[in-house]
C-alpha cells in the first residue's frame, strides 16, 4: 500500500512538473526563466491549482496545528515523536519530517485519556437511562476521563496528540501548548520461572 501511495505521489509531482513547464511556455514566459526558478514556480503553482480544481489531488489544508505521533525518546523535557501517517495530504505540498522534536514548557498542558472501569461505565449508562426516562437533559456517557499529567508521565512508546499555536505541518520542532497522552506502552511482563519436569522413576 505504501509503495502505491509513493508511486501515485511521484506521478502527480512529475505531471505537475511538465504541466508547469507547459503553462510557463503558454503564458509567454522565457524558457530560461522557467528553469531559473521564478517562471517555473509560477507555472508549477498554476498547474497545482489546476490539478486541485480537477480533483486529481486534494486541496491544500492550510494551517495545521495538531498532529499525532508515537514517542520515540524522552530526555527530561526533550521529547521526540514519530508522526503517525501523512500530515500534509496533498502530494504537491512540502512534506514535513517524520520525526519531530517537542518543546515543552511549564505552560504546556499535559493530560491523559484514561478509560473508565466497567463499574464507572455501568454507572454512567444507568444515570443516562434514568435521565432519559425522567425527561431530563441527558449527556451521552463517555468511555474515558481526563487526568492532568506532567512531562514525567510521557513514556517511550506512548501515542500522543500534540497541539501548537503555530503551523506545524512541516516544522521539525514543535512548541507544544497541549499534549494528550492517548495510550501508554504496556508494562513489561517478566516471565515466570519455568517449571522443570521431574524425571519419572521407571516401573519395576
Amino acid at each position: 500500500m505504501k509503495v502505491l501511495i509513493v508511486a501515485l505521489a511521484s506521478i502527480s509531482v512529475l505531471s505537475a512538473f511538465f504541466v508547469g513547464i507547459a503553462v510557463g511556455f503558454k503564458t509567454g514566459l522565457n524558457p530560461a526563466d522557467i528553469f531559473s526558478g521564478g517562471g517555473y514556480q509560477a507555472g508549477f503553482n498554476h498547474a497545482r491549482d489546476l490539478l486541485i480544481e480537477s480533483g486529481l489531488v486534494p486541496p491544500s489544508q492550510g494551517k495545521i496545528d495538531t498532529l499525532t505521533g508515537t514517542v520515540k525518546s524522552v530526555n527530561g523535557k526533550n521529547v521526540t515523536i514519530e508522526v503517525n501517517g501523512r500530515i500534509v495530504h496533498n502530494p504537491l505540498d512540502p512534506q514535513g519530517p517524520t520525526e519531530r522534536r517537542l518543546e515543552i514548557s511549564n505552560d504546556t498542558e499535559i493530560i491523559a485519556m484514561m478509560p473508565l472501569s466497567r463499574e464507572e461505565l455501568e454507572a454512567a449508562d444507568k444515570k443516562f437511562m434514568e435521565d432519559m426516562r425522567a425527561g431530563k437533559p441527558a449527556t451521552m456517557p463517555v468511555m474515558y476521563n481526563t487526568q492532568k499529567k506532567s512531562v514525567d508521565d510521557i513514556k517511550q512508546g506512548a501515542v500522543v496528540t500534540v497541539t501548537s499555536a503555530d503551523d506545524i505541518s512541516i516544522a521539525p520542532t514543535i512548541k507544544a501548548t497541549k499534549i494528550v497522552i492517548n495510550s501508554s506502552p504496556a508494562p513489561e511482563v517478566q516471565p515466570e520461572n519455568p517449571t522443570v519436569p521431574q524425571p519419572v522413576a521407571p516401573k519395576k
